[in-house]
């Protein structure tokens, strides 16, 4: 009988057990789903740790400036596809690599890539290591941001089988005709040259190696200009490449110094 008596006792222990544990449990598991909820709200801003890590490392320096360009069509009969396989973005450094490989009907691919922003004056600045070889083309150029084809300013060309033999162009449009002003400006033989324009409202000048080789008034741009590199296959110019021309081959850009007095995002 005393046992009896003590059951109600026992049983309502035993409830008033049960009912903080669940309470317990219910208050876990809704500050589990608010954490959560947090991390995905955060997370629209804010990446998590290894994700925030991996976009640095695709996205940190050059990454944040160029962007690789695929594009099969072609200017002046060059025999290339521009694919985003063949730009190596480095830390310090832009390689551009053609090779010889058939993608759809061209028998050669290579690489192309723009800039993120366009400029209106300033200084621009790269060392270059140009390929050898005949057939190759590589350039460093600037286009309007409008869409339209001119002006045009080349600040480094050179075709491979002249490695040193340097070019710069600029190309406008005067009274309804193209026209143009350029140099040609021999170079040593050596691995790494600077190349640089400084493109001031009067006047373009061309350095190479910190020396001013050309300069013009003519056609001088004064619009927004977005810059473009590239290494060409064949064309107009180079001619196709021959069976001494080695592929792969690699247009180096480094020591990339933009110094513009006005710049813009193209996207």
């Amino acid at each position: 009988m005393e046992f009896l008596k003590k059951v109600p006792l026992i049983l309502f222990i035993v409830f008033l057990i049960f009912a903080c544990y669940n309470y317990t449990l219910e208050n876990k598991r809704v500050y589990e789903v608010y954490s959560v909820s947090e991390e995905v709200e955060q997370g629209s801003d804010i990446l998590p740790n290894r994700l925030l890590s991996e976009v640095i490392e695709q996205e940190d320096g050059l990454a944040m400036d160029w962007k690789p360009i695929k594009r099969k069509n072609s200017f002046n009969e060059e025999l290339q596809y521009y694919t985003p396989e063949n730009v190596v973005i480095e830390e310090d450094a832009i390689r551009l690599v053609a090779k010889r490989e058939a993608l759809e009907d061209r028998a050669y691919t290579s690489a192309l890539v723009k800039s993120r922003e366009a400029y209106l004056y300033g200084y621009f600045e790269f060392v270059v290591t140009p390929p050898k070889g005949t057939g190759l083309f590589p350039a460093i150029w600037l286009l309007p941001l409008e869409d339209k084809s001119l002006p045009e300013i080349d600040i480094f060309e050179m075709i491979g089988s002249e490695p040193y033999e340097f070019s710069g162009v600029i190309h406008f449009e005067e009274g309804g005709k193209q026209k143009r002003d350029f140099f040609t400006y021999t170079v040593p033989p050596k691995e790494k040259y600077k190349v640089a324009l400084k493109w001031t409202p009067e006047k373009l000048s061309w350095y190479i190696d910190d020396q001013v080789v050309f300069e013009t008034s003519l056609g001088v741009p004064q619009e927004h200009m977005y810059i473009l590199m590239n290494l060409a296959v064949g064309g107009k110019w180079p001619g196709p490449p021959n069976e001494e021309t080695i592929f792969p081959s690699t247009f180096c850009i480094e020591g990339i110094n933009l110094e513009p007095q006005h710049s813009k995002l193209r996207e």
